[in-house]
């Protein structure tokens, strides 16, 4: 179910053109986290607690990988998100 969910997203955005930052921002207004853009193409997210970690990666590499986006997301006390490459997106 989860899996079919994140496509779902990822098909969404996809059709919108929405870039990675974009992407965070909307996802940070559920309040899954805490977004700081730490460089032009690096992101650190800070999650309340160490439970939804998993989750959050899990969902965010299944929407990345479903757009076609490559992005490396390690795990810390915090997620450290890198895009790699946003291939075929506009500028939103």
């Amino acid at each position: 179910m989860h899996k079919a969910i994140c496509e779902a997203h990822a098909e969404q955005f996809r059709h919108k053109s929405y870039r990675v930052e974009y992407i965070l921002k909307r996802l940070e207004t559920c309040n899954l986290f805490k977004l700081s853009k730490t460089s032009k193409n690096a992101f650190t997210l800070v999650l309340g607690s160490d439970v939804p970690k998993k989750f959050v990666k899990t969902e965010l590499e299944e929407i990345f990988d479903g757009m076609g986006f490559q992005v490396e997301i390690k795990k810390r006390g915090f997620l450290r998100v890198k895009v790699l490459s946003e291939a075929g997106t506009d500028k939103r």
